[in-house]
């Protein structure tokens, strides 16, 4: 999978542009990680858990692997009045259940810590000295994060990109679909198990014949 930035107007910040929207939102999440953090003089990660900015967590695994995900994708609880403490206690406990199954559902991307030190350190080169025109942002299959800086995208770039936003479109047209059909969920927050979301919950509207490509 791949993300394409260019340089705004600013002069220092990247961002998705027209025609490159993707719905690879994990490596979204890392672009704005990278803003967060990658700019840092120092690595903290080394001397603690794990970092967060805001919605986006980055934590420490086993076998020297990290892991960035985001929390906004579980909710918040509502707050039920009138309850009785036997009523709260179970409300509370079937939060906690949809809490444990949607943090194992939302979709994460892990890497090395090595791999993850040296995005830092090439962001850095890119945004801060060279500031090239583009920044492409990929995962081969074993699941390595390359980023790189462009002045000029090549005839495969372009192609690469195409392919990724027709993939944003599949997934737009998918998720409205879900949206519509969903009319019982009325705000962002948790009331009960009708208020979970799951990534297979929109998944099933993508067309048959297009599929997730």
């Amino acid at each position: 999978m791949k993300l394409f930035l260019k340089l705004t107007d600013s002069k220092s910040r990247y961002w998705i542009f027209e025609g490159a929207q993707t719905k690879n939102f994990l490596l979204s999440n890392l672009v704005f990680f990278l803003e967060a953090w990658g700019n840092r003089t120092t690595n903290p990660l080394s001397d603690c858990a794990g970092l967060r900015w805001e919605w986006l967590r980055l934590d420490k695994e086993y076998k020297d692997m990290v892991c960035l995900w985001g929390d906004d994708d579980i909710k918040d609880q509502a707050k039920v009045p009138g309850l009785s403490k036997q009523e709260q206690d179970v409300f509370d406990a079937v939060y906690d259940e949809y809490c444990d199954k949607r943090r194992d559902d939302i979709p994460k991307l892990y890497m090395t810590m090595q791999n993850y030190e040296e995005l830092v350190s090439k962001w850095k080169g890119i945004v801060l000295t060279r500031q090239s025109q583009y920044i492409v942002i990929s995962q081969n299959d074993i699941g390595y994060v390359y980023v790189i800086g462009k002045d000029e995208l090549s005839r495969q770039d372009l192609a690469d990109m195409k392919i990724e936003h027709e993939k944003y479109l599949k997934y737009k047209i998918a998720y409205d679909k879900y949206v519509k059909s969903r009319p019982d969920i009325v705000d962002e927050l948790w009331h009960g198990p009708e208020s979970s979301e799951y990534e297979a919950d929109w998944q099933k509207f993508y067309d048959p014949i297009d599929g997730d490509e």
